[in-house]
């Protein structure tokens, strides 16, 4: 997981500083533009906004915190 994470802060890096993956990642993201179900591409488009994304994240973190709460339940048959 963290080769994953060291990559994806490379790229984004590299992105940010004018670095040479910025020319791909421009010209994907023209390549991309009118495609895709419009609703779902718009919802993405949105989560840039403040006012969408903190209640996306709030509902990402109660879910997270209910299945780990039943994940706890689970596990009295699992081995120690």
């Amino acid at each position: 997981m963290s080769g994953l994470s060291a990559l994806f802060a490379l790229t984004t890096w590299q992105i940010a500083a004018d670095g040479p993956l910025r020319g791909l990642d421009e010209r994907a993201g023209r390549a991309l533009v009118g495609h895709g179900p419009r609703p779902l591409t718009e919802f993405l488009a949105d989560l840039g906004n403040m006012q969408v994304a903190l209640p996306v994240l709030a509902c990402a973190i109660g879910w997270s915190l209910l299945r780990g709460r039943r994940r706890e339940r689970c596990r009295c048959w699992s081995y120690r």
